[in-house]
């Protein structure tokens, strides 16, 4: 058993195979606008509005609708009822498997109550760090926010994986590290294939992702990395410690030889996060 998205687990399964979740994923994305998007479609918010609450994503660890909320750009009232019928128009995996004809209807509750039991053991808030790791809180909060500003600022899904030591484990082909000044130091490695690189860089460029060149896929990570770190350190600042941070080291790294690796499971390509202590 490990960590999973539902169409994993129903290809796992034998009930779909890649092709046909790669066919219901597309479908998805066509479908499924962001709040942002669909509050510009309804014209309530301006796209002045949504590059407002990117910055300030950018800044603080705060949903859209906590930022929408401080800036005033919408009463609470007519925000909840865009999340309510933005939430009624989504279309999720399971249900676009059924419309695009490649999972029966019937079998849907009977499996999302399988994958409810098997993916249990995932579903706590409090993520475990290896006992030997320097700054375990720090390292706590790096896992913890990720996955929040992976979907924040590039759209991606993504699930942390058990921790397991390094031992050469091979990373994919882009990468980017920053080195956090507490307990002596934690080394932070972000690592993606193009597919993963490419999504999150166009998120931190506000580009679409066809302009986004391989050229550019480190620099994103590292931006990335930066507003991540920046994040993670305030929350320690806030309570009167100093935390300063390095600028990102871009590319140079094809293997985990030192901390421990965390598996990133994404609905956009495949990536790796290392956490490693520094002397």
């Amino acid at each position: 058993m490990a960590v999973k998205f539902f169409g994993q687990f129903l290809i796992e399964q034998g009930e779909i195979n890649a092709t046909q979740l790669r066919d219901a994923l597309d479908f998805m994305e066509a479908e499924n606008l962001s709040l942002g998007l669909f509050a510009v479609e309804k014209t309530w918010l301006k796209p002045m509005d949504i590059h407002r609450i990117q910055l300030e994503q950018r800044q603080k660890d705060a949903s859209f609708e906590e930022i929408v909320l401080e800036l005033g750009l919408l009463p609470k009232a007519k925000l909840d009822a865009l999340i309510q019928e933005h939430e009624a128009r989504r279309v999720r995996i399971g249900d676009a498997l059924v419309r695009k004809g490649h999972l029966a209807a019937g079998r849907l509750g009977g499996l999302l109550e399988r994958f409810k039991v098997d993916q249990e053991k995932y579903t706590t808030c409090d993520i475990a760090m290896p006992a030997d790791l320097r700054a375990p809180k720090l390292a706590a909060a790096l896992v913890q926010l990720l996955p929040k500003f992976t979907e924040r600022l590039a759209e991606i899904q993504l699930k942390v994986g058990e921790a397991e030591r390094a031992n050469g484990q091979t990373l994919p082909d882009y990468c980017a590290a920053v080195v956090i000044h507490m307990d002596k130091g934690l080394e932070l490695l972000l690592a993606g294939d193009e597919a993963f690189a490419a999504r999150l860089t166009a998120g931190m460029l506000g580009a679409p992702i066809e302009d986004v060149n391989s050229f550019l896929l480190d620099d994103g990570l590292g931006e990335f990395l930066n507003v991540l770190a920046g994040n993670a350190v305030a929350i320690f600042e806030k309570q009167g410690e100093r935390v300063p941070f390095d600028p990102p080291r871009l590319g140079g790294h094809s293997e985990a030889t030192a901390g421990y690796v965390f598996p990133l499971i994404a609905t956009h390509g495949k990536a790796a996060l290392v956490l490693s202590s520094i002397s």
